[in-house]
């Protein structure tokens, strides 16, 4: 194997291993095996105990921060030293969250087609008192407006089947007719 073959390997290696992430709603122990899988291949090149180290500590940060935001906050605080030490404490976390997730699913109240049908049925009168009301209150203006014209007070007091111009407001003739 060539110099530059070694440099490309290498790089490939520390490629792999830089752009592994968590999937949302990946089991932590298959993120970790890929982690440590990718990890293996760089460390192979390390020779010294010091790098082996380094290599160590940064694997473990990028176990931690590839996780979610919830996950890295308290992983965080309990300050793991190793990278199984942190594995085993992730784990821990996303077994509570998903039996809390269950428990509250289970807490929740069941929707059944009655509920359903009762909410819908609440919704369908509300929106039809809505459309009455509106009904009553466009009626209500109309009949007002009725009332309105522009003619004097005593104008408006002729009985209502007598005809009037709209013009000038004179009783028994129309507008053609002034």
């Amino acid at each position: 194997m060539t110099s530059l073959q070694k440099k490309t390997t290498e790089l490939q290696r520390k490629l792999n291993f830089h752009n592994i992430q968590y999937y949302s709603g990946e089991i932590i122990k298959n993120f970790a095996h890929r982690l440590e899988t990718a990890a293996e291949y760089m460390l192979a090149q390390v020779q010294t105990n010091e790098a082996k180290t380094i290599i160590h500590s940064i694997i473990l940060s990028k176990f931690i921060t590839s996780l979610p935001q919830n996950f890295q906050r308290k992983l965080s605080s309990k300050n793991p030293s190793t990278l199984k030490e942190a594995i085993d404490i992730a784990v821990k976390m996303q077994q509570n969250s998903e039996t809390h997730t269950t428990c509250s699913m289970l807490l929740q109240p069941v929707k059944t087609g009655n509920t359903e049908k009762d909410s819908i049925t609440q919704k369908l009168d509300e929106l039809t008192n809505q459309i009455a009301n509106l009904k009553t209150e466009q009626k209500t203006e109309t009949e007002v407006s009725q009332h309105i014209s522009y003619r004097t007070p005593q104008q408006n007091t002729l009985p209502r089947h007598t005809v009037s111009c709209s013009f000038c407001g004179k009783p028994n003739h129309l507008m053609k007719d002034c």
